[in-house]
């Protein structure tokens, strides 16, 4: 009798202290720009919001860009009409916040929704594998991938990781720094037998320094208009072999003289964030299969190959809808990518 009554305590208290566990790691809830702050580094004065937008009760990322010395991420639950996207720190240091909600993506997932969860993916999105191109991903756990996002997200270099066991989702913000939309990278169900560039971006740091660069500056300088969006998809991959990932992005953008620069640029892992060293351009002069050019628009790495998917217009209307499906496969070959074949699909 004594004996059960012991093992009933004993179980009595590893579920109080399993509950407590899950009580004090809960997201906190904001109700307030000050919350807010009080959640993020402290940085001079502090943070001081610039804008506020009103979203219903969830629970919300927060990933603060350009808060030095430490970056981080922080989650947090807000009451009704108490999100805040916008901070300055002091009087004049810009700390971009990119406050995203993943909610509806986890109630999707608990819910087995996984038709609408994967409407949400990039196009390529890296799994285990390799690349997945057609939105067929295997998710045959939606109560595990859902339990991935509601650890605590680890933020680097414009790469947030989430990683529960052995599996990990990676989202990017790196597209645009002043208003870091959310792009959803990766999904590795298992890391630690993943292929190599698959189980790279299970690491906290998956894009390397190239990912925190300020790319709206570094594209400024070749002519791209600052206010606009100019990179439409990138990955990063060590492609030297000094351990640090290459940025290889493909990039759209009006330039002053109203020409336009479509082209995929590949920068050196190992140069400084600040000043990215340009390694090559590819297809900008292209003319493509029918003389207007192409439009990259998205990018797959896989060991040393390069594939890169483009749009081609017709001639008679440049500026309408694309008619061609253009896919290139280059090899990095002597610090360079080299061209191997070429593929045109019509879409028409």
């Amino acid at each position: 009798m004594r004996y059960g009554l012991r093992v009933l305590a004993l179980v009595v208290v590893v579920a109080a202290g399993v509950g407590l566990g899950i009580w004090w790691n809960r997201p906190p809830e904001v109700r307030s720009s000050q919350e807010v702050a009080a959640l993020l580094p402290s940085g001079g004065d502090g943070f001081r919001a610039q804008d506020e937008d009103s979203f219903d009760r969830g629970f919300f990322l927060a990933a603060v860009e350009d808060c030095a010395p430490v970056p981080a991420v922080q989650q947090f639950r807000t009451a009704s009409s108490a999100v805040f996207k916008g901070y300055t720190i002091g009087e004049e240091n810009p700390a971009q916040v990119a406050i995203v909600q993943l909610q509806s993506m986890h109630d999707m997932a608990c819910q087995d929704r996984m038709d609408a969860v994967l409407a949400a993916m990039s196009a390529p999105l890296v799994v285990d594998d390799g690349v997945a191109t057609d939105g067929l991903v295997d998710v045959d756990d939606p109560a595990g991938f859902a339990r991935i996002l509601e650890t605590r997200g680890v933020y680097r270099n414009g790469a947030v990781t989430y990683r529960h066991g052995d599996s990990a989702l990676v989202f990017s913000t790196f597209y645009d720094p002043l208003n870091p939309p959310l792009g959803w990278d990766a999904y590795v169900r298992h890391c630690s037998t993943a292929e190599p560039g698959a189980a790279r971006l299970c690491e906290p740091d998956p894009f390397g320094p190239l990912g925190g660069a300020d790319w709206t500056a570094v594209l400024a300088e070749r002519g791209c208009d600052e206010e606009y969006e100019a990179i439409v998809h990138g990955r990063f991959q060590d492609l030297t072999g000094d351990g640090l990932p290459e940025a290889v992005l493909a990039v759209s953008c009006d330039l002053a003289d109203g020409t336009s620069l479509r082209e995929v640029q590949v920068y050196d892992g190992g140069s400084p964030p600040d000043s990215p060293r340009l390694i090559q351009a590819l297809l900008g002069d292209d003319p493509g299969p029918q003389g207007t050019g192409l439009a990259p628009a998205t990018v797959t790495l896989s060991g040393d190959e390069l594939t890169v998917q483009s749009w081609s217009r017709p001639p008679g209307d440049p500026q309408g809808e694309p008619n061609l499906l253009v896919t290139d496969g280059f090899r990095w070959q002597d610090g360079n990518f080299v061209p191997e074949w070429r593929d045109v699909e019509d879409v028409s």
